[in-house]
């Protein structure tokens, strides 16, 4: 039961707000920005030790900018649960990698039940910077090929819902789902990436009622829903 209300950060050398372990965590109305220091210089890293939980997170109107990455929900420590999270109305802006980052390994128990909605994330053009994103989902970052397996518990129920993302950086994507993603719901959103407004791999994802103004990329892609979206330019295998 913890409550961070209303809070300025700046300039910190890490992160600004890390939650290595937790239930029932509320953090709100804060403006953090120029996270410089070492990586990973995200404003908001939830991200579990090993045998630890973090679960039941609601990060709520938080204005992040200037960082490496605005927030961050890992699960790479083994036995780490990471569960129950929500990301919304918040304002990401000129961050030099990542608006929000998911990022999982088969060593974590769970990273799961994931909201991220009704936020804004614009992305300028920095060239100084080889690549950039507004939603990067990667939940088995160390297995390179779709392995139904090693799921188990892991990577269920991320629901990305009512953003707005804007990305100016030549190689870009306004979202992107990694081969391992897998029931990934994206819905009624408004994307536009120079390079793409979407990259889409992974099984049984779900794209339905959003507006993407870029190409729309489904290579590697299988069983794939895409329903009712508005699309410039599809690109399929």
């Amino acid at each position: 039961n913890i409550n961070i209300d209303g809070c300025t950060l700046y300039g910190s050398r890490r992160q600004g707000i890390s939650v290595v372990n937790g239930d029932n965590i509320s953090i709100s109305n804060c403006e953090i920005s120029y996270i410089l220091g070492t990586d990973p210089r995200f404003a908001i890293d939830i991200e579990p030790n090993e045998d630890e939980i973090v679960k039941n997170v609601t990060i709520d109107r938080i204005v992040a900018h200037h960082c490496k990455g605005g927030i961050s929900i890992v699960g790479i420590a083994k036995n780490s649960i990471v569960s129950n999270v929500i990301v919304a109305n918040c304002y990401i802006s000129n961050c030099t990698k990542d608006g929000i980052y998911i990022v999982g390994t088969s060593a974590n128990k769970e990273l799961n039940n994931i909201s991220i909605k009704n936020n804004t994330i614009i992305q300028d053009n920095d060239t100084d910077q080889s690549d950039k994103y507004g939603v990067r989902i990667n939940p088995l970052n160390d297995i390179t090929s779709y392995t139904p397996s090693a799921y188990d518990r892991r990577a269920e129920m991320i629901i990305i819902e009512n953003n707005t993302i804007s990305i100016e950086q030549t190689i870009s994507a306004g979202v992107i789902l990694y081969l391992n993603c897998k029931g990934v719901v994206v819905r009624d959103n408004t994307i536009s990436g120079v390079s793409f407004a979407i990259q889409l791999r992974g099984h049984d994802n779900i794209i339905r009622n959003n507006h993407f103004i870029g190409s729309v990329s489904c290579e590697n892609s299988h069983n794939l829903k895409l329903e009712n979206n508005i699309i410039n330019n599809l690109i399929c295998d």
